[in-house]
């Protein structure tokens, strides 16, 4: 969404852009999962040959997962910024966070290796599924460790919120900026406060543990009884006896999906590199139950925008949505204050103008 966001915002400025990005086949995959180094020499050959043939100023990179674009642009000579919106660059899973013991202090050899052969979470790890085995743990750490100095070589770095950058600094990277992601809120006009069926969303893109769903459906069957009229739901579930289920919706389905509901609940256990669906939530004019977790207390600010609560204490997440269930005055007050800093701060247009700044400054110093 960012890099759709900033790409039709650069042309209308002015700026010539092309857009080079593309799912990874299986070959490409294999190609990466056997390169001792962190980059994928089947991707590095495809941006070089873009690079050669496009010959552009500057190179926003973003959600590459490894180095190779970095490397491209280092060898074409041309400067790269590396937009960073998950933990990729600081942890060799990019999640920065172990199931069942919560957020990581760091990447570090033996907690890596150790987590990777027990119980990781599902990213892309190919054919060995969520778990690794321990020789190739330790030679997927060890690629990693060779990511800071390739990525080193960006004229700069720009993470979505102040939290992440402080992250990616404390791993040893510098010239990072923080520019927080926008909307276009254009296309998400204000929604009129709707009191007819409560609708209590979850609205993650699925149900792993960092995400917190299961905080979620618990919150969920302690109020139903108490609250029989309000339909607990969430996107990409099947749905139970508890929770109600909607399955993938497309991006307009889901914002209409989350312009009818009361109260938008997201209470995600890691740190959170941004967190767009409460941002998405804040502009649909909804309140936001969350937990203080990453850069969430950048976006909602508690008891103004919605209520922020305690990481995975879900006794006060209950209390939380019960307030607001009984409380429509409230909710529609912290919903309406949601959208107005929404407008203020988080639009495309300042997200845009300062991603065009840090690159401005850097063609200038060259």
């Amino acid at each position: 969404m960012a890099a759709e966001t900033l790409a039709a915002g650069f042309r209308e400025r002015g700026h010539e852009v092309e857009v080079a990005g593309r799912r990874r086949t299986g070959v490409a995959l294999a190609s990466l999962a056997a390169s001792p180094f962190d980059a994928d020499p089947t991707a590095f050959a495809r941006y070089c040959r873009l690079l050669t043939k496009f010959q552009p100023q500057l190179v926003y990179g973003f959600f590459d997962f490894d180095s190779s674009l970095a490397v491209a642009c280092k060898a074409r000579g041309i400067p790269y910024i590396g937009c960073v919106q998950i933990h990729w660059p600081a942890c060799p899973i990019g999640t920065l966070y172990i199931e069942g013991q919560g957020p990581c202090r760091g990447p570090s050899p033996i907690a890596c290796v150790r987590h990777m052969s027990t119980r990781t979470p599902p990213v892309r790890l190919g054919a060995f599924g969520n778990r690794l085995p321990a020789p190739v743990a330790m030679a997927t750490y060890l690629k990693f460790r060779t990511r800071h100095f390739l990525l080193s070589s960006a004229a700069a770095l720009i993470a979505p919120s102040q939290d992440a950058r402080t992250r990616l600094e404390s791993v040893g990277f510098t010239s990072v900026h923080a520019i927080h992601s926008g909307l276009d809120l254009r296309t998400i006009p204000a929604s009129p406060w709707d009191g007819g069926q409560k609708i209590v969303l979850y609205p993650a893109g699925h149900d792993s543990e960092r995400k917190g769903f299961k905080d979620f459906h618990a919150m969920a069957a302690r109020l139903k009884p108490e609250f029989p009229e309000v339909s607990f739901r969430a996107t990409n579930f099947a749905g139970d006896g508890v929770v109600d289920g909607s399955l993938y919706l497309p991006r307009a389905e889901f914002r209409a999906l989350m312009a009818r509901s009361y109260v938008v609940v997201t209470p995600v256990l890691w740190d959170e590199p941004f967190g767009f669906v409460a941002l998405e939530a804040m502009a649909c004019s909804k309140p936001v139950v969350t937990y203080g977790s990453g850069a969430i207390p950048e976006l909602v600010r508690d008891e103004e925008t919605g209520l922020v609560v305690l990481r995975g204490n879900v006794d006060r997440l209950v209390a939380a949505v019960r307030r607001l269930l009984l409380n429509e005055p409230a909710a529609r007050a912290l919903g309406l204050a949601g959208r107005q800093r929404a407008e203020e701060w988080f639009t495309a247009d300042r997200m845009v103008d300062a991603y065009l700044a840090v690159g401005q400054q850097i063609l200038a110093a060259r």
